[in-house]
């Protein structure tokens, strides 16, 4: 909404507010080499980047910092004297209406605050997901592909949405068996007693060699903070709590690239896949053989190809062990019998990579695909985390949850922490301790309409977070020191732009009275040009418009057509554009005429002329906010040469050379 004029002069200063690409902080800002300071490939010597170029009262603007700003908001390649000479002006009146604004206290507004803490917060997910997240997922991604790991779990099953009391008794279980077997005892026998049964069978058990991104985020990260042998603590997933023991760890097994023709478990099954075989043997194509005898409907039309296998989740260990133990060097296998049925296998290729930079490209590719990796905001918050030590308490969170739950169908506006949980310490982040009464006070304020029996779980999720994210500007800051100075650009890019607005660009903070006597001398050019002043009637129903139209043409007016006909619609305006429908068939009209029923907008409609008003000058009201746009250059100057006597401003364009 800013006038055109306004947009130009800010355009200088404006495209740095929204210009900002974290991945480039550093070369728009700068860097150094032995030479000085470089500036987008142009290599400033010491003494040059400290030049002075311009002078507001004591603060100096050197070559380096004038430089660096020219490239900030600029699409150019390279910086050359004569830009930066007609330039440095532009600048200088940046400068000036920052030091202004600074002086008024632009600084400390609330509003503007709110707006730049909002920008700050988004541009700090922005800046640890480019320096520092995506690489580091990326990292943990390939170390893990590395290798693959062997577990076995208990698993109390969860909804995502289980109440708290439900979770606490979960948790509780496994601990116990947790405690059991750091007495001794195997985790694989406590396993019918400890893990969900579902239709007879345990949820939990032995897992099958898995790698990276083969398994939930939750379950993969915890199992690759174990050691071989060691026992997880509870963690929760999207299926419920899990108890983990890391078995063993291998070399990652390079993926198989697999066909095969198939036979379902049955008492033919051998016969047919040794026939298949025999087929084989007696040369006919591998091609025909797998289109005639596989019963792998999903195959058939590949070939039996299947694809690429790896150990994961997704196929048996049986199957798995007969494609490992298959010789990629032999044309196909004999018959094999796995849990699945009968297969005759073949392997087309192993996947080996010819170098480091080929393994990245396809990891990345299988990262892009893997859930959960994708979910930035959570993974900055997640990083967030563990940089700043985020812990919880559980025993402290079980007594709140307990306490909740004891409201049951009141709402917890309602409740009062009580019991064991008084005076606790719940969770401790970045050198800072939140107690229960803490959580307690954030419940009440952010769900205090919802009944206790209604607390769940992701609350304190949504508490850690809402931590986080008032640490997480704080701690960009500490951890990138760049950062500071690009949100402190854009701080003060909303201040000049404050500024500029007050006293520039904002209408109704003209003085009547100087814009009036703008006008005076000025009157002819701001003409109103002949315009039409007209009537448009519509409807859905073509029978409703035919009766608006013959009493239309009757001479009733629009109000006593309304009344006798409530359905239609009617726009009475004034307008001096005539290039498309519905006005363009007021060129066809005269004063008092209508136009035949047309088409507008999945309507019916028509159009009569009223009266051709005719051109003429506008009155000042009438020409307001052209003056105000037409009266910016003027304010502009008027201001700058304000600033100018308020602080003293010296400038030195014939020192950029």
């Amino acid at each position: 909404g800013l006038p055109v004029a306004g947009l130009v002069v800010a355009g200088f200063f404006v495209a740095g507010l929204i210009g900002w690409v974290p991945s480039l902080a550093a070369q728009d800002m700068g860097g150094q080499s032995e030479s000085g300071e470089i500036v987008n490939g142009v290599v400033l010597s010491e003494s040059e980047s400290g030049l002075v170029v311009a002078e507001i009262d004591d603060e100096a603007v050197t070559l380096g910092e004038l430089s660096s700003y020219y490239m900030r908001n600029s699409v150019e390649e390279q910086v050359d004297a004569v830009d930066l000479r007609e330039f440095l002006p532009l600048y200088t009146d940046y400068k000036l209406k920052l030091r202004y604004g600074l002086d008024n206290g632009l600084d400390e507004e609330s509003s503007l605050l709110e707006e730049f803490e909002q920008y700050a917060r988004q541009a700090s997910y922005s800046y640890w997901l480019e320096q520092e997240v995506k690489d580091q997922l990326f990292e943990n991604y390939k170390m893990r592909s590395m290798e693959e790991r062997k577990a076995f779990h208990l698993l109390q099953r969860l909804q995502p949405g289980a109440s708290p009391a439900d979770e606490l008794e979960a948790r509780n279980k496994l601990m116990e068996a947790k405690s059991r077997i750091e007495d001794g005892e195997a985790i694989e026998d406590l396993d019918a007693e400890y893990s969900t049964q579902v239709r007879g069978r345990s949820a939990g058990g032995q897992l099958p060699w898995f790698s990276a991104g083969n398994t939930v985020k939750e379950f993969e990260d915890a199992l690759y903070s174990l050691e071989p042998g060691e026992i997880s603590e509870p963690i929760r997933s999207q299926f419920g709590f899990h108890l983990i023991k890391l078995q063993d760890v291998r070399e990652k097994m390079p993926e198989r690239l697999t066909r095969h023709i198939y036979f379902q478990p049955g008492d033919s099954a051998k016969i047919r896949a040794e026939e298949a075989w025999q087929a084989l043997e007696d040369g006919r194509t591998w091609e025909e053989v797998a289109k005639n005898y596989t019963q792998d409907g999903g195959s058939r039309a590949r070939d039996g190809l299947i694809g690429w296998i790896h150990h994961g989740l997704q196929y048996s260990e049986p199957f798995l062990e007969q494609v490992y133990a298959a010789d990629p060097d032999l044309p196909y296998t004999s018959p094999v019998e796995t849990n699945y049925g009968f297969h005759i296998l073949r392997i087309d290729s192993v996947k080996v990579y010819t170098s480091e930079e080929q393994r990245d490209q396809d990891l990345r590719q299988k990262l892009e695909n893997v859930p959960g990796y994708g979910e930035d905001k959570e993974n900055v918050l997640q990083l967030i985390a563990s940089r700043g030590g985020w812990s919880v308490d559980e025993d402290v969170y079980g007594e709140v949850a307990l306490s909740v739950l004891d409201v049951d169908s009141l709402k917890i506006e309602d409740w009062t922490l009580e019991g064991a949980a008084m005076g606790r310490i719940l969770a401790n982040f970045n050198s800072t301790s939140y107690t229960a009464e803490d959580f307690a006070t954030w419940l009440i304020a952010e769900y205090g309409d919802i009944t206790g029996r209604q607390f769940r779980r992701r609350y304190l999720e949504e508490y850690r977070d809402s931590i986080l994210e008032s640490h997480l500007i704080e701690m960009t800051r500490q951890y990138f020191p760049e950062f500071d100075s690009e949100v402190r650009n854009y701080l003060h890019g909303l201040i000049v732009f404050r500024v500029s607005d007050d006293h520039i660009w904002n209408p109704a903070t003209i003085d009547s009275t100087d814009l009036k006597a703008f006008h005076v001398g000025r009157e002819e050019d701001y003409v109103l040009s002949e315009r039409y002043d007209y009537l448009l009637m519509a409807s859905v129903s073509d029978s409703i418009l035919t009766e608006a139209m013959r009493l239309y043409d009757e001479g009733l007016d629009v109000e006593e057509v309304r009344e006798r006909v409530p359905e239609i619609q009617v726009s009475d305006r004034i307008t001096d554009y005539l290039e498309e429908p519905p006005t363009s068939y007021l060129k066809d009209l005269k004063k008092g005429e209508r136009s035949e029923s047309f088409e507008y907008r999945s309507r019916t409609a028509f159009i009569a002329l009223k009266d051709i008003l005719p051109s003429r000058l506008m009155t000042f009201e009438e020409a307001f906010n052209r003056l105000a746009n037409d009266y910016q250059p003027v304010r502009e100057e008027q201001f700058r040469d304000y600033l100018q006597n308020r602080y003293a401003v010296r400038t030195y364009p014939e020192r950029i050379q």
